[in-house]
């Protein structure tokens, strides 16, 4: 038996898909009105977990930088259509199509 399969991980198993559920319903609220047409939000929800997830495999060797967690959440932004407004260092907090 695959040992993901087994009973013991129903739990993870069932809170994984709540969260992919809600990042699938929050990317679907932020995404681009383009990103929105072409995707559901449980394919939104799908692609958004992958970059989060990075930082599990992350830690077992080593802990999360900041450049690491600007990357991921970079790349989640990207993933609804959108990015990062441009501005000087310290700022860029706001959002715009891409």
């Amino acid at each position: 038996m695959d040992r993901a399969r087994h009973e013991r991980f129903d739990t993870f198993r069932a809170e994984r898909g709540r969260l992919q559920a809600s990042y699938g319903a929050l990317g679907a609220l932020a995404a681009t009105g383009d990103v929105a047409r072409s995707m559901r939000a449980e394919r939104i929800g799908e692609l958004l977990i992958q970059p989060v997830e990075v930082v599990i495999q992350m830690g077992h060797s080593r802990e999360p930088e900041p450049a690491d967690t600007a990357a991921i959440a970079s790349s989640c932004l990207r993933l609804c259509g959108l990015s990062r407004a441009r501005g000087g260092r310290g700022q860029g907090t706001g959002l715009r199509n891409c």
